[in-house]
């Protein structure tokens, strides 16, 4: 259950103090009843049906709504494709540990520093493959980031074919 609107402390103050008072009014009924030498057991229906209705009167306020909302929301980042390099020269040692592993620690970096964008991801070699179309979840694309190996055997264009990507060059 959603609720379009929570309680806040001024809320919980106020009903609190309705409480309180509808509580001494029912009391001084009662009392009243008491000194007159008569019976307060018929008003006392109406005071728990009052009570009722003020109960789901709070809870109709608060705006309960059952099941999944749609919502429409609007993207205020920019679309960015990545392309990286996967031939055998990114395996090449003159960059600790490795030039692949440094594009893939930036790359990190950036998805980390830009939240509100959308990221997609190129693999190239020889051929080039879309290895991840533009997406906002920043973990599941890291993760196929974290994925990437240098590809010293093509595996891109064995990667285009599992996928029936064409091959243009046959």
């Amino acid at each position: 259950m959603n609720w379009l609107y929570s309680l806040s402390s001024l809320d919980f103050f106020l009903i609190g103090g309705f409480i309180l008072l509808y509580g001494g009014y029912i009391f001084r009924i009662v009392w009243l009843a008491r000194h007159l030498n008569t019976s307060a057991w018929g008003v006392v229906p109406k005071f728990f049906l009052r009570g009722i209705y003020f109960a789901l009167l709070m809870i109709a306020l608060m705006g309960p709504t059952f099941g999944d909302t749609e919502r429409n929301l609007t993207a205020s980042g920019h679309d960015v494709y990545l392309l990286v390099d996967v031939s055998r020269s990114m395996g090449a040692g003159d960059i600790i540990p490795t030039r692949l592993e440094r594009v893939k620690y930036d790359i990190q970096q950036l998805t980390d520093t830009l939240p509100a964008d959308r990221f997609g991801l190129i693999l190239t070699a020889s051929r080039s493959f879309v290895l991840s179309p533009l997406t906002n979840d920043h973990n599941a694309f890291n993760q196929l980031v974290r994925t990437i190996r240098p590809d010293p055997t093509g595996a891109v264009l064995t990667c285009a074919r599992l996928w029936n990507w064409p091959d243009r060059n046959s």
